[in-house]
C-alpha cells in the first residue's frame, strides 16, 4: 500500500484530528487501520500539540466564555484539589506527563493555561511528552490490538 493512497491519508488525517481531542483515539485509529507505529506516533503527536498551541494562546478567552454561559460550579471539587495538588507537587512538568494519559491534549492545557504558566513553557513541556506517550502508546495499542479485539 502506497504511504500517499486516499485511505492513508484519510487514516492520518483521523488520526491526526481525534488525538487533538482525546490522545488515545490516534493508537486506536492507527492499530484499526493497520498503521506502523512510527506512522501512528507522528500524526497523533502532531494532533495533541496542535491542540495544545492552539489552546495555549487562546484558552483563557476560552475558559472565560465557557465560564459565562454555565451556572456558577463548586470551585473546591474533589477533582479540583487533585489537580491543585498536582500541580502544586509537579508543576507544569506534572500536568504534561499526565496530559496524554489522563487528561485530554485541551484539557491538559486548559489547567496549565488556569494556573498562569506562560504559553512557551506549556509547548515546552507539552511537546516530548506527547512524542513519548505517542509511541509508547502506539506500540502498545498496535502490538496488542488483535487481543484487544477478540475482548470487544
Amino acid at each position: 500500500m502506497s504511504v500517499f493512497s486516499v485511505e492513508n491519508i484519510t487514516a492520518y488525517v483521523a488520526i491526526y484530528l481525534f488525538s487533538g481531542v482525546k490522545f488515545i483515539f490516534g493508537p486506536t485509529i492507527g492499530a484499526e487501520e493497520d498503521m506502523s507505529v512510527l506512522e501512528t506516533a507522528i500524526f497523533t503527536s502532531l494532533g495533541m500539540m496542535t491542540s495544545v498551541i492552539i489552546f495555549s494562546f487562546f484558552g483563557e478567552k476560552i475558559r472565560a466564555s465557557i465560564r459565562k454561559g454555565k451556572k456558577r460550579r463548586r470551585l473546591f471539587s474533589k477533582k479540583n484539589r487533585k489537580i491543585v495538588r498536582i500541580y502544586q507537587r509537579f508543576g507544569i512538568k506534572g500536568i504534561a506527563f499526565l496530559t496524554p494519559l489522563l487528561l485530554t491534549p485541551i484539557g491538559g492545557t486548559l489547567i496549565a493555561v488556569s494556573f498562569g504558566v506562560n504559553k512557551r513553557k506549556i509547548i515546552l513541556n507539552m511537546l516530548p511528552n506527547a512524542v513519548i506517550w505517542s509511541f509508547v502508546m502506539s506500540y502498545v495499542v498496535i502490538e496488542f490490538w488483535h487481543f484487544f479485539e477478540t475482548l470487544l
